[in-house]
């Protein structure tokens, strides 16, 4: 990726970890040019069927996480299971 967008996208992938990070987890990263590809997982589970599809309300809570993520990303797609949650973000 070019130095810009590696920066939004590293910053998308730090923003999801961060609504993430209260259980910690585990992240694995890929890509074949033009697109990156990094899936988050962890054992905190992401109940809101409308996670990231809502700006954040303005307040004490963490950054925008998840939102801002779909807002530079061409695909965010989250999945829930009795394991935990896993969050797959695609940059191209």
């Amino acid at each position: 990726l070019p130095a810009a967008d590696a920066e939004l996208f590293a910053a998308a992938v730090a923003e999801t970890a961060a609504a993430l990070a209260p259980l910690g987890g585990a992240a694995l990263l890929w890509g074949e040019a033009p697109a990156c590809v990094c899936e988050l997982r962890s054992a905190r589970r992401l109940d809101d069927p409308l996670a990231g599809f809502v700006p954040p309300a303005a307040g004490p809570e963490p950054g925008p996480g998840l939102w801002y993520a779909r807002q530079v990303c061409a695909y965010v797609d989250i999945r829930d299971d009795a394991g935990g949650a896993t969050v797959r973000l695609q940059y191209a």
